[in-house]
Protein backbone atom coordinates (compact mmCIF):
# COMPACT_ATOMS: atom_id res chain seq x y z
CA UNK A 1 0.00 0.00 0.00
CA UNK A 2 1.26 3.45 -0.91
CA UNK A 3 1.60 6.14 1.68
CA UNK A 4 -0.18 9.45 1.00
CA UNK A 5 2.99 11.09 -0.33
CA UNK A 6 3.38 8.33 -2.93
CA UNK A 7 -0.13 8.91 -4.23
CA UNK A 8 0.58 12.62 -4.61
CA UNK A 9 3.81 11.88 -6.49
CA UNK A 10 2.00 9.51 -8.87
CA UNK A 11 -0.73 12.09 -9.47
CA UNK A 12 1.89 14.76 -10.17
CA UNK A 13 3.65 12.47 -12.64
CA UNK A 14 0.35 11.72 -14.41
CA UNK A 15 -0.49 15.42 -14.56
CA UNK A 16 2.94 16.23 -16.00
CA UNK A 17 2.62 13.47 -18.60
CA UNK A 18 -0.84 14.70 -19.60
CA UNK A 19 0.46 18.27 -19.84
CA UNK A 20 3.33 17.17 -22.11
CA UNK A 21 0.91 15.24 -24.34
CA UNK A 22 -1.34 18.29 -24.62
CA UNK A 23 1.65 20.48 -25.50
CA UNK A 24 2.75 18.04 -28.21
CA UNK A 25 -0.77 18.04 -29.64
CA UNK A 26 -0.85 21.85 -29.65
CA UNK A 27 2.55 21.96 -31.36
CA UNK A 28 1.38 19.50 -34.02
CA UNK A 29 -1.79 21.51 -34.64
CA UNK A 30 0.23 24.72 -34.97
CA UNK A 31 2.66 23.10 -37.43
CA UNK A 32 -0.20 21.70 -39.53
CA UNK A 33 -1.87 25.12 -39.54
CA UNK A 34 1.30 26.80 -40.75
CA UNK A 35 1.71 24.14 -43.45
CA UNK A 36 -1.86 24.48 -44.68
CA UNK A 37 -1.68 28.27 -44.66
CA UNK A 38 1.61 28.29 -46.53
CA UNK A 39 0.32 25.80 -49.08
CA UNK A 40 -2.83 27.86 -49.65
CA UNK A 41 -0.90 31.08 -50.12
CA UNK A 42 1.59 29.40 -52.43
CA UNK A 43 -1.20 27.77 -54.46
CA UNK A 44 -2.85 31.12 -54.99
CA UNK A 45 0.37 32.78 -56.16
CA UNK A 46 2.23 30.02 -58.03
CA UNK A 47 0.28 30.78 -61.19
CA UNK A 48 1.98 34.16 -61.27
CA UNK A 49 5.45 32.59 -61.10
CA UNK A 50 5.13 30.49 -64.23
CA UNK A 51 3.65 31.64 -67.50
CA UNK A 52 0.95 29.47 -68.99
CA UNK A 53 3.00 26.46 -70.09
CA UNK A 54 0.62 25.74 -72.97
CA UNK A 55 1.63 29.03 -74.64
CA UNK A 56 5.38 28.34 -74.56
CA UNK A 57 6.23 24.78 -75.63
CA UNK A 58 9.91 24.95 -74.61
CA UNK A 59 9.25 25.11 -70.86
CA UNK A 60 10.01 22.15 -68.60
CA UNK A 61 6.43 22.00 -67.38
CA UNK A 62 4.97 21.95 -70.91
CA UNK A 63 3.10 18.70 -70.27
CA UNK A 64 1.53 19.84 -66.99
CA UNK A 65 -1.57 21.93 -66.64
CA UNK A 66 -1.11 25.10 -64.54
CA UNK A 67 -3.48 23.64 -61.93
CA UNK A 68 -1.24 20.57 -61.57
CA UNK A 69 1.81 22.81 -61.20
CA UNK A 70 0.06 24.86 -58.53
CA UNK A 71 -1.05 21.73 -56.70
CA UNK A 72 2.40 20.14 -56.73
CA UNK A 73 4.24 23.28 -55.66
CA UNK A 74 1.72 24.15 -52.96
CA UNK A 75 1.91 20.63 -51.55
CA UNK A 76 5.72 20.84 -51.50
CA UNK A 77 5.59 24.28 -49.85
CA UNK A 78 3.15 22.97 -47.24
CA UNK A 79 5.44 20.04 -46.41
CA UNK A 80 8.48 22.31 -46.12
CA UNK A 81 6.57 24.77 -43.91
CA UNK A 82 5.23 21.98 -41.71
CA UNK A 83 8.67 20.41 -41.30
CA UNK A 84 10.32 23.76 -40.66
CA UNK A 85 7.74 24.67 -38.06
CA UNK A 86 8.15 21.32 -36.30
CA UNK A 87 11.92 21.87 -36.29
CA UNK A 88 11.61 25.41 -34.94
CA UNK A 89 9.22 24.30 -32.21
CA UNK A 90 11.57 21.46 -31.23
CA UNK A 91 14.60 23.79 -31.14
CA UNK A 92 12.65 26.38 -29.16
CA UNK A 93 11.45 23.73 -26.72
CA UNK A 94 14.96 22.33 -26.31
CA UNK A 95 16.52 25.74 -25.61
CA UNK A 96 13.73 26.83 -23.24
CA UNK A 97 14.14 23.68 -21.13
CA UNK A 98 17.80 24.42 -20.41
Amino acid sequence: MLHPGGVEIEQTQRDRSLQEQNQQLQDQIQAIGVGIGTGAIFASTVGLLFPDSRDEPNLEFANLHPFAIALLFSFAAALVAWGGTKLLIRVWWWTSRR
